[in-house]
């Protein structure tokens, strides 16, 4: 088993990510696809990668189990809600903030405003070793 993976937002982090997941730094994850509205950043990973200009596209694709969001963190909430929403598992890297009005503790309670930072290799590799299977 593995787990199909995408990378929403392919700034910096995203490529950092990137860089990890394909030297093999996590087992069991490949990763499948890229999404990001610059087409300029999706460039490099065209001829080896799915790549979409939308994360919501990227969600709604059946190329993922998981995504990592690695857009600024205005747009970790709603893109977290909305890959929560089809099913996905994310890792929205530090700080999730709520869009005004709206509250993530509602639609995914263990992720929160405030919640330490976790390292999404770890958790991936905590995900994959656990008795959990996405979907």
């Amino acid at each position: 088993n593995e787990v199909r993976l995408g990378i929403i937002g392919m700034g910096n982090i995203g490529n950092f990510h990137a860089a990890n997941i394909r030297s093999g730094a996590v087992k069991r994850v490949r990763l499948t696809a890229m999404a990001d509205i610059k087409p300029e950043a999706l460039a490099p990973f065209k001829k080896d990668f799915k790549t979409f200009d939308s994360g919501a596209e990227l969600i709604r694709s059946g190329e993922v189990d998981a995504v990592i969001i690695g857009t600024p963190h205005y747009a970790h909430t709603p893109i977290g809600i909305d890959a929560l929403e089809q099913g996905l598992h994310f890792d929205r890297g530090q700080d999730a903030r709520p869009p005004q009005g709206a509250g993530v503790g509602a639609a995914a309670p263990d992720v929160y405003p405030g919640q330490p930072p976790i390292n999404p290799i770890e958790a991936l590799n905590a995900h994959i070793n656990s008795s959990v299977t996405p979907r």
